[in-house]
């Protein structure tokens, strides 16, 4: 059987629900899975997408879901059956039982990410601008976005977004809907934020005099600035051991 009769099968069997990871490649997969099944007769958009956080997945019973990126070493359990495309350890696309039983249905060669794997187990023509996308993506999930600017812009977006839910949804809508030029543009906006946020941990280790590898102190920091410079040291996971 290939990939998209057993996806079509699936979809018949159970509707179309999707859970999926929530960073950059899980969110692009989740897009085109979308899409392609519109274009199947399949009635889905962004309703039917969830991603869920990592706390909230272990122990998650789920039934009946196309799942990205997301194994069953997440720590789920699966009530009936789950349909997985992944691109961790054996890549291709999987039937996941009752139990966590895994079916081999394809198994392909490896892919720097989920959202190419799906492209290519889809057959799905890209148009321009979801190929630089992709090709961001890739480089974003193989820990390389620094390598291209846009890949590093788009990269920062979602790293100063990490826990919105917003974001994600905004994101998805936007890649559903074809509204790329749109998307790219909020993606900038939000890639500044980033940028606006690095400079306040500048600011913030500038300010920092320690006292022993487990003390510091911040000098000349307004009460006006505090709030901000937090934000921004959780925004961009800023860490230090210290109290």
């Amino acid at each position: 059987m290939d990939a998209p009769t057993a996806l079509v099968e699936f979809a018949r069997r159970h509707g179309v629900k999707i859970l999926s990871d929530g960073d950059w490649d899980g969110i692009l997969a989740s897009a085109l899975l979308v899409k392609w099944l519109r274009k199947q007769g399949f009635k889905c958009g962004v309703s039917e997408v969830e991603f869920p956080k990592p706390r909230k997945l272990y122990s998650m019973k789920i039934k009946d879901y196309i799942l990205v990126e997301l194994p069953p070493s997440r720590g789920y359990i699966v009530e009936d059956e789950a349909l997985l495309f992944d691109h961790h350890g054996v890549t291709g696309l999987f039937l996941v039982r009752r139990g966590e039983q895994i079916e081999k249905l394809i198994k392909t060669r490896e892919f720097p990410s989920a959202a190419r794997l799906v492209s290519f187990l889809l057959d799905i023509k890209l148009a321009k601008g979801y190929e630089k996308l992709l090709k961001a993506v890739d480089l974003i999930d193989t820990g390389e976005s620094r390598k291209d600017s846009f890949a590093w812009m788009i990269h920062k977006a979602y790293l100063i977004n990490t826990d919105s839910s917003e974001f994600r949804r905004i994101v998805l809508a936007m890649l559903i809907e074809d509204k790329i030029k749109d998307l790219i543009e909020y993606l900038r906006e939000e890639s500044k934020a980033y940028d606006k946020a690095l400079e306040k941990i500048n600011i913030l280790e500038s300010r920092v005099r320690s006292i022993s590898n487990r003390i510091a102190f911040f000098t000349t920091i307004l009460v006006s600035e505090t709030r901000e410079l937090f934000t921004a040291s959780l925004c961009l996971d800023w860490k230090k051991n210290m109290t």
